[in-house]
């Protein structure tokens, strides 16, 4: 009686796990090559979280962002690699910036210290016109790395954003694309910057 009971768990086991597979939106297209073998080799061991990892990258470089998008959250949730939240955060970012950015917060909730995620969020907010958000992020990077090239290039382009949304489509206008123009030549400090820009727009 034992035995067949534990047959029966068994069986059940394998056919419940193969199902979720199979009952996948996409369970054609990751039966199909290149995806097969590495759909095959999830079945044997779905545990391993860079099968899921590598079949996203494969999935996603073929213009398939839904289930490389799944498999990139599949693997992410076997193991808090930063590689594996950069797949999530950038498919995200594309058409739903408001999911990346909770995702990005949880993320950096286990990695703590990943400038890339950090550098994301700011752009996530930047989507979604949260520039007071995304300028706290990269001035709080900037404070631990000054020359951090990309988190620079970002503050600069938010400060334009900020600069230009401030100003009427009238003269001050011109002398606010004239500021934006010499903070590029010169390099000003972005606390320089922003009292130039107060004093133009209040004029």
């Amino acid at each position: 009686m034992n035995r067949i009971l534990l047959l029966f768990v068994g069986f059940y086991l394998l056919t419940g796990c193969n199902g979720n597979e199979e009952s996948s939106p996409y369970s054609e297209v990751l039966a199909q090559p290149p995806y097969s073998v590495l759909t095959d080799s999830i079945k044997k061991e779905p545990k391993r979280d860079e099968l899921y990892f590598r079949r996203a990258v494969l999935l996603n470089k073929n213009n398939f962002p839904e289930p490389a998008l799944a498999d990139f959250r599949k693997a992410w949730s076997l193991r808090q690699d930063e590689s594996y939240a950069i797949g999530v955060s950038n498919i995200l970012m594309d058409k739903k910036p408001g999911d990346a950015v909770t995702f990005l917060k949880e993320a950096l909730n286990a990695l703590p210290k990943s400038l890339f995620l950090r550098l994301s969020l700011a752009r996530a907010y930047n989507k979604l016109d949260k520039t007071d958000e995304a300028l706290g992020i990269c001035n709080a990077i900037l404070l631990e790395q000054p020359d951090q090239v990309n988190t620079l290039m970002l503050q600069t382009e938010l400060f334009e954003k900020m600069a230009l949304s401030a100003c009427d489509y009238d003269r001050n206008c011109l002398k606010m694309a004239f500021l934006i123009i010499f903070y590029h030549i010169n390099n000003f400090s972005p606390i320089f910057y922003s009292f130039l820009h107060l004093k133009i727009c209040n004029q």
